[in-house]
């Protein structure tokens, strides 16, 4: 019997980063946007994230997670993103 694979399973909550394609954004746009991770999608492959920006749930493969930081919820939108970039 073969043990199933956990390497795709992430920290509920975590600050993720998610990848918008080339035909979407502009030359000097940003090439993500932050969400929070809620977990796997069980319609496709990929992971269910929250952006706490637009309100939305999104699906998306492209992801880069950062186990260790997790979104500021009684803080702004723009503090968020300062301090993140410290």
């Amino acid at each position: 019997m073969i043990k199933p694979s956990v390497d795709h399973f992430r920290v509920f909550g975590c600050l993720a980063h998610v990848h918008i394609p080339d035909v979407r954004s502009g030359k000097l746009d940003n090439k993500s946007f932050h969400c929070v991770l809620l977990g796997v999608s069980e319609e496709s492959k990929g992971y269910r994230l929250f952006n706490p920006i637009a309100k939305k749930i999104v699906v998306s493969r492209d992801v880069v997670f950062e186990e260790e930081k997790q979104w500021d919820w009684d803080v702004s939108y723009e503090k968020q993103i300062l301090l993140d970039l410290e």
